[in-house]
């Protein structure tokens, strides 16, 4: 599974944390065909600067991306509408989905709302790696939807929760 997990992951999965907060002065990798060790403060310095990346992009309301061990970014978001604007946030996710559904990078693309609450939206979204989400996330009809959704949904943003394959 290591083999197949980008650095970032890595870097913050419990058995790396773990690891490196039982070595010393250096960190030699749990792999057979390691050569080196890694000088620890390289290694706290890197993870500092991945762990605080993450910190901030977290306060400006992006999600940190986990993939699945073929590289698929799957995920849920999820909103509410502002008492009155579930008509027009309906519009601006069906238009969203069209430019969506036409990114390279989009496996899939489906907005549901609630059927016992039309005020609450669903979105299942996959994509082909982390390159192409983050691909998705600098679109401009990406942005002008974020945008737009600071006056029509509940808390200003999505809720969204990555999801990590179990079966």
């Amino acid at each position: 599974m290591l083999k197949n997990m980008n650095f970032r992951t890595f870097l913050k999965s419990s058995f790396f944390v773990a690891a490196f907060l039982a070595a010393g002065e250096t960190f030699l990798p749990a792999s057979a065909h390691a050569e080196k060790t890694i000088e620890a403060s390289a290694l706290k310095a890197v993870l500092g600067y991945v762990l605080e990346e993450d910190n901030q992009a977290e306060e400006k309301g992006a999600e940190v991306v986990t993939e699945t061990e073929d590289g698929q970014i799957n995920l849920y978001a999820t909103m509410e509408a502002i008492p009155g604007r579930a008509s027009e946030l309906s519009k601006l996710l069906a238009d969203l989905a069209k430019k969506v559904r036409a990114e390279p990078g989009n496996i899939r693309y489906y907005v549901y709302q609630a059927q016992d609450n039309g005020t609450i939206f669903y979105i299942e979204e996959s994509y082909k790696n982390e390159k192409a989400f983050h691909d998705h996330m600098e679109t401009e009809h990406g942005k002008s939807f974020d945008q737009a959704i600071t006056r029509l949904v509940i808390g200003g943003k999505s809720k969204v929760i990555f999801l990590k394959d179990v079966a």
